[in-house]
């Protein structure tokens, strides 16, 4: 079984499970609630539960969805300021390096990092 994405699928659904429960002969038995509400048994409660079910399953996999993006903009986030702290700690340590060779492959490295950010 799919999990329903749209108010369409639902209604799909609900026909399909409507018209299996028209061609089967079943007891549509009506009970009153204590507080005067009408509520009905076997298949149409069967009908509502499965709806009702296939709604909650399609918003948890939307909100699995959304934690999903938000964990991958963390992600890349992170990423992000891990490069920029790098830059960061070359540029601080620069001034400190006395080999020109060395000073020189550390500002061609930071001048890479900043035109790639």
């Amino acid at each position: 079984m799919s999990i329903p994405k749209s108010e369409e699928d639902y209604k799909h659904i609900e026909e399909e499970i409507n018209k299996e429960s028209e061609s089967e002969e079943g007891s549509e038995a009506y009970h009153e609630h204590e507080l005067g509400l009408e509520i009905r048994t076997g298949e149409d409660a069967t009908v509502l539960l499965l709806n009702t079910i296939a709604h909650t399953l399609a918003h948890i996999e939307m909100e699995l969805g959304n934690i999903n993006t938000a964990i991958l903009e963390v992600s890349e986030k992170t990423q992000s300021l891990r490069s920029a702290v790098f830059t960061l700690v070359k540029a601080l340590l620069y001034g400190s390096i006395s080999k020109p060779e060395a000073k020189r492959k550390l500002l061609h490295d930071i001048l890479e990092e900043l035109m790639e950010g």
